[in-house]
């Protein structure tokens, strides 16, 4: 429930000319006009430069009832999905870990990446990391020092 029942005063605290612009970039993003936007839909809007852990973190803070899609109203009230910040390594970490095991594999390393990146830069850049050549990637590997932990959103949807 996050910040659910401040939408109406977020909302109302956005001046005239934000609030048409975030208007107009909620109707460009919803690609299929249902009026909510799901996380294909986010994910196809995301600047390239972005990781899709980065875009899910900011997904999940936008989604503030947690029912998996974007509003209008939380869209609105999370500023276009900007309220948040940016997650740390460790929050980036687990929106990427898809099954959980506390490991990155390959394909799961390639989502903390930009978008952009090719399949090959990648491996490569794995292959770095992975000091141990198990073909997987710890939270040390990864970079996560000083136990730093996931603090916000509880709710990270799985990609």
């Amino acid at each position: 429930m996050k910040y659910l029942l401040l939408l109406p005063l977020l909302v109302g605290s956005l001046q005239a000319t934000q609030l048409k612009k975030l208007e107009r970039k909620f109707e460009r993003f919803d690609i299929d006009k249902d009026l909510v936007l799901d996380t294909v839909e986010w994910l196809q809007t995301q600047p390239r430069q972005n990781s899709v852990a980065k875009a899910m973190f900011r997904f999940a803070w936008a989604d503030a009832d947690v029912n998996g899609t974007i509003d209008r109203v939380e869209f609105l009230a999370s500023r276009g999905g900007k309220v948040g910040g940016n997650p740390n390594k460790a929050e980036i970490f687990e929106i990427a870990d898809e099954d959980g095991d506390g490991l990155l594999n390959p394909e799961e390393y390639a989502n903390t990446l930009g978008q952009g990146k090719s399949w090959a830069k990648a491996l490569r850049q794995f292959a770095k990391k992975d000091k141990d050549d198990n073909y997987y990637l710890s939270r040390w590997e990864f970079g996560i020092r000083n136990n730093q932990v996931v603090v916000w959103p509880p709710f990270f949807p799985r990609l």
